[in-house]
């Protein structure tokens, strides 16, 4: 890094700050068609927290398991069903319309764990 003296002009410091940052675009800054990944990762995390919350906010008081109320209720599993085909579609088909990337296997499992993490906490 350039040191530039507290008396210089402050033009000066410009010009340097802007010579420092040549060619930095061209290595750094490289923009892809559908580069969303980072974006797709925190919206289907977000996104799987809100689906498990939905699942834990089916018992209103203490109760651990919420899966017969799950299994009770045909239009909770419908909606469950098609929140997760729909967010598989934004994701996987989203492209530069909803500005996503499709996930590997690896970051699908890992953004569903960090929404899952939920379960035990909203019981």
């Amino acid at each position: 890094h350039r040191m530039v003296p507290s008396t210089a002009d402050p033009s000066q410091n410009v010009e340097i700050a802007l010579a420092d940052l040549a060619g930095f675009e061209d290595s750094c800054l490289e923009c892809n068609k559908n580069g969303y990944v980072h974006h797709s990762i925190i919206f289907n995390a977000f996104i799987f927290c809100t689906f498990f919350n939905e699942y834990t906010a089916l018992n209103l008081f203490d109760e651990w398991n919420f899966l017969p109320a799950v299994i009770a209720n045909p239009v909770f599993i419908a909606v469950s069903i098609f929140t997760f085909g729909a967010q598989i579609f934004l994701i996987e088909l989203g492209g530069e319309f909803v500005k996503t990337s499709p996930l590997t296997i690896e970051q699908w499992l890992i953004t569903i764990a960090l929404g899952a993490i939920g379960l035990p906490i909203g019981v």
